[in-house]
């Protein structure tokens, strides 16, 4: 199995940011698939108040049992079918196949609700259960009316439905926090419409976004002095509440903003920043790229020929690979200057710790690749340090690797596969989006 990026597009992007001139902080938020999008850009923009609904995830105590069971319920009918389909006509086995399932509440390859966890209820009733998620205001709509009002997914209910509430309760905007069980702290996605609901989402008429669980507690301790010596335990001691957020926040689309999109937490370390260039700027640097004159990659016997700098120790593995320096070190025009500073205000690595910008040119017809390697570069024996053995090829990991897609690939292609990460699944990006 394998990870598949990118999951976002430029399409859903969306700013959430407070602060002075001074400093200003922004998290990145994803739009729903309804409420005003970004290109409505004036109808997504709203600067306010933010507040937590009560309840935060809609759904008050005395209907929360009922619509858990339900939704159990739900995933219970669903799974029927498909054992019947695969497990053979056998009283014994069939029994067995049911006690697993029953235990676990979680078939195993498939989907599990991020309601199911730990939710109590019987489930083993056969008596239907009708359910209907009541939309009505908040318990504290007073103090949400004209503001951000902020809703967690805890509990299931659908996008369109706390957004049907915020809006009943006169919000301005809804700010939604992804905590569902299976998704990391890090992940965010466009909340979807759900099946025959439309006529529902087209009634929804205030911007909706989703935040990451981290950039939930990035708002809630906003106001909080980092340095203090017990910021921890005071932080914990507040929970998510308003009592370190700011007092008001801006909400706006993303436009042409370079935003991120975790694809690996470790092992390595993967991110997708989506519009980090202009296509202007993409289009210029291919120009540079075809007039300076791209070579092909080959053999050579001493590796530093081939790419000083660089981390061709192993010219054989790329094939039908053109290539070509557009700028070493401080040596650079002015339109490479302002790429390379794009790039550290992004990605907040010293612009003086890159490499030479390196060109690479494959082919259109799928012919060209470039097999499965370390980036790595080579460091001249007077600069043995720590990272290198005195007397032994000195090679030399970097930090960090940055490649940019400067054009998308037609047809399909243009996929970069990093085939051993943590989870042991391969995580693979691609320009076909």
């Amino acid at each position: 199995t394998s990870h598949l990026s990118p999951r976002r597009t430029v399409q859903e992007a969306a700013v959430l940011e407070w602060g002075s001139s001074a400093i200003i902080t922004a998290l990145d938020a994803s739009v729903a698939w309804f409420g005003p999008q970004t290109s409505d850009a004036a109808l997504l923009e709203v600067e306010t108040q933010p507040v937590i609904a009560q309840p935060l995830d809609g759904l008050r105590k005395e209907t929360k049992q009922l619509y858990q069971d339900y939704l159990k319920q739900q995933q219970k009918e669903k799974k029927e079918p498909e054992q019947e389909e695969t497990q053979p006509n056998d009283t014994d086995t069939d029994s067995d196949t049911d006690a697993r399932t029953t235990e676990d509440g979680n078939e195993e390859g498939a989907e599990q609700d991020p309601s199911s966890d730990d939710l109590g209820g019987d489930t083993n009733s056969t008596a239907p259960i009708i359910f209907e998620v009541p939309i009505q205001p908040l318990d504290n709509a007073d103090d949400i009316v004209g503001n951000l009002c902020i809703m967690t997914t805890h509990a299931g209910v659908s996008g369109v439905e706390l957004a049907l509430m915020a809006q009943a309760s006169g919000a301005a905007a809804l700010l939604v926090v992804n905590v569902a069980d299976g998704h990391r702290p890090d992940d965010i996605y466009r909340l979807p419409i759900p099946e025959n609901d439309e006529e529902r989402a087209a009634s929804i008429d205030i911007p909706v976004v989703m935040i990451s669980l981290n950039s939930a507690q990035m708002l809630a301790t906003a106001l909080l002095d980092p340095e203090l010596p017990n910021a921890r335990e005071l932080a914990r001691q507040a929970g998510f509440s308003t009592k370190y957020m700011p007092h008001r926040v801006r909400l706006y689309a993303g436009d042409d903003r370079p935003f991120f999109e975790d694809v690996q937490a470790v092992s390595p370390t993967i991110y997708l920043i989506h519009d980090l260039l202009k296509e202007a700027e993409c289009d210029r640097l291919i120009q540079q790229a075809n007039t300076a004159g791209l070579e092909r990659l080959s053999n050579s016997d001493n590796p530093r020929k081939q790419d000083i700098l660089q981390y061709t120790a192993a010219p054989d593995r790329f094939v039908n690979v053109d290539r070509v320096t557009l700028w070493q070190g401080l040596l650079m025009t002015h339109a490479a200057k302002q790429v390379e500073e794009r790039m550290e205000q992004v990605t907040s690595f010293p612009a003086a710790h890159y490499s030479d910008f390196v060109v690479d040119r494959l082919a259109r017809n799928g012919t060209s690749m470039i097999h499965p390697h370390y980036d790595m570069f080579y460091l001249d024996v007077e600069e043995e340090d720590a990272y290198t053995t005195p007397g032994l090829d000195q090679r030399a990991i970097p930090v960090a690797s940055m490649t940019i897609f400067l054009s998308d690939a037609m047809g399909g292609g243009g996929e970069i596969v990093y085939p051993s990460v943590s989870d042991g699944e391969k995580s693979k990006t691609t320009t076909s989006n």
